[in-house]
Formats: C-alpha cells, structure tokens, sequence
C-alpha cells in the first residue's frame, strides 16, 4: 500500500473508534455534547495514539460497537415467559 492509503486507514481507524463511542454515549443516555466530547476523548486516548500501528488496535477500535450492538441487542429482547 502507498503512504497515503496506509495514513488514511490509520484516521479511519481513529475516526471509527470516535464515531461507535459517540454512539454508544448516545445510546445510552447521554447529552449530544457529552457523547462526543466522550466520543473525541476515547479517539485521541493514550493507548489509541501511542499503539496506532499495532494490529491489536482494531480491536480496541471496535470495542465501542461491540458495546453499542450489546446494549441494542439487550433493550430489543423479549422477556422470557
């Protein structure tokens, strides 16, 4: 891959961790600025800057949409009877 492409899937990968906090935030109750000021927070953390070239860090990527398809997933299941 060129420079380019490997830069821009880098800021993809920051932008999307950004992107499934905010809406996790959202999700579960918080305000619109709350959501992304959380959102921003956990995209530029330490471990997310810091470990950026590790492959290890898609995990820590999607961690937020793993979350929010948790929390989704538990508010639309039915009562067991």
């Amino acid at each position: 891959p060129t420079a380019y492409a490997w830069d821009a899937f880098l800021l993809l990968r920051l932008f999307g961790a950004g992107l499934f906090t905010y809406l996790f935030l959202r999700l579960i109750g918080c305000s619109q600025v709350a959501a992304i000021g959380g959102g921003a927070a956990y995209m530029l953390s330490g471990p997310l800057i810091v470990w950026l070239n590790n492959v290890t860090m898609n995990v820590d990527c999607l961690l937020p949409l793993l979350l929010f398809a948790i929390e989704r997933l538990l508010r639309k299941r039915s009562p067991a009877r």
